[in-house]
């Protein structure tokens, strides 16, 4: 076999690539020996049909056709391999010269990953935020769980304050029309929370069971529907009943009954220990997406559109796993807030462009540094992973390794080693920041 390159535009590859006569000729006669299976032709068995009679029964040109199908994958394939190509699509395939008793001539034009021109990735200036865990986000901890373990009671009397729980029947109106996803029945909103349109909670505040009242709200600027950004709408809305949280008193018996933990004390403690933890992971990991991402924009490199619309399919997967956890699908979704799957896709493009740069230019500092991952390394991802997972570490290298995953996991672990290496070399600044 033998391979011509040529380099055409935006990154797109043009491959002509020659089949010996010889292999060629052993693809014909596996051809025939496949298409003599299907083919009844009297006085003959299947399979044992001679090579001229299934010729002229079905013809050279099919034989040939079959043959030119099953080499060319594997020649293709073959090619890129040793080219050291990676396709990000699939290749328009063209045939050149495909006869019996001569070599197969065929073309291959492909998108690959593009060059990148690295810029400045070492001694980048960067923020890094260290926060302090103060007695009143313990506090706010604390009453959370408060409220998680309060008994919920329901009222027969009384007006609606915050805290409580109201059951409800609504509809919502814009310019005297009712709008999509704009009504429920026997929905259940705690007061207070903040979860539904700013002052629709507060309007409710005073209600009492079996009263119908009309709330009037304006949408946010920024909602997420186009339809209703910043209109003013009117919400019928029918109180059906309410419960009312009885929060437990806030002591060593709440601490015992809460956790493991026999004191309030050492409850509070342990909470301050897991958010120190928590927000310095959170501090690190922002300080190693600044990172990528200044090195990303400090790289040079034309992004296919392929790339960035595989990383959006991604994305939209993603999506579609965590909407099905919750019990609900993408179209319900999509339904739910007003968006088509092109306003979806046009929503996460800016965050996929930037990921495949990121991608791209972690990439070539793994090459430019000569990084390399070691069995070692994927035996301490491992342990890591079956900590963090509580997976036996065997079950999951047998999972990567049946899955065909080994080569991607040490991808990810030279793209940690690059990202180590450019925070090792960064002049970094820490802040005080209140979360």
């Amino acid at each position: 076999m033998s391979v011509k390159v040529e380099k055409l535009e935006k990154n797109f590859v043009g491959l002509e690539i020659e089949v010996s006569q010889e292999d060629f000729a052993k693809a014909y006669q596996a051809a025939v020996k496949k298409m003599g299976t299907k083919v009844e032709i009297d006085g003959f068995r299947k399979g044992k049909v001679p090579t001229a009679l299934l010729e002229k029964n079905i013809g050279v040109e099919a034989i040939l056709a079959e043959a030119a199908d099953e080499v060319i994958p594997g020649a293709y394939f073959k090619a890129i391999t040793e080219e050291d190509f990676e396709p990000i699509d699939r290749p328009d395939v063209e045939l050149v010269i495909c006869e019996k008793d001569k070599a197969l001539l065929f073309k291959a034009k492909v998108q690959v990953k593009p060059e990148v021109t690295l810029g400045d990735y070492k001694g980048l200036e960067v923020n890094k935020t260290a926060t302090e865990v103060k007695k009143d986000m313990v506090d706010h901890e604390i009453e959370t769980m408060r409220n998680r373990y309060a008994k919920i009671e329901d009222i027969e009397e009384g007006a609606l304050a915050h805290g409580d729980i109201a059951l409800m029947d609504f509809e919502g109106f814009v310019d005297g029309e009712a709008f999509d996803g704009g009504k429920a029945e026997n929905h259940s909103l705690e007061i207070g929370t903040g979860s539904f349109i700013p002052g629709f909670e507060e309007g409710m505040v005073g209600m009492v069971i079996g009263e119908e009242k009309e709330v009037k709200v304006t949408f946010p600027e920024e909602y997420h529907a186009d339809n209703l950004k910043g209109k003013d709408a009117n919400f019928k809305v029918n109180l059906k009943g309410m419960k009312r949280k009885s929060l437990v008193e806030l002591d060593d018996e709440f601490a015992k009954d809460v956790s493991e933990f026999e004191s309030l004390d050492e409850l509070k403690k342990d909470i301050e220990e897991k958010m120190t933890k928590a927000l310095e992971e959170q501090s690190v990991n922002g300080l190693r997406m600044d990172l990528m991402e200044k090195a990303a924009e400090n790289a040079t490199v034309e992004i296919p559109e392929a790339m960035i619309d595989t990383k959006i399919d991604g994305y939209v997967k993603d999506l579609e796993q965590r909407l099905s956890q919750q019990g609900a699908t993408l179209d319900q979704y999509l339904e739910f807030s007003g968006l088509d799957m092109d306003k979806v896709k046009e929503e996460y493009k800016p965050r996929a462009e930037m990921q495949v740069k990121i991608d791209l230019t972690l990439e070539a500092v793994v090459k430019a540094e000569n990084i390399e991952v070691s069995d070692e390394d994927i035996d301490q991802e491992l342990e890591r992973m079956s900590a963090m997972y509580g997976q036996e570490k065997e079950n999951l290298k047998a999972f990567f390794d049946a899955q065909g995953e080994t080569k991607s996991l040490k991808h990810s672990i030279a793209f940690e080693k690059a990202v180590d290496l450019i925070q090792a070399e960064a002049k970094i600044t820490e802040v005080n920041e209140e979360k």
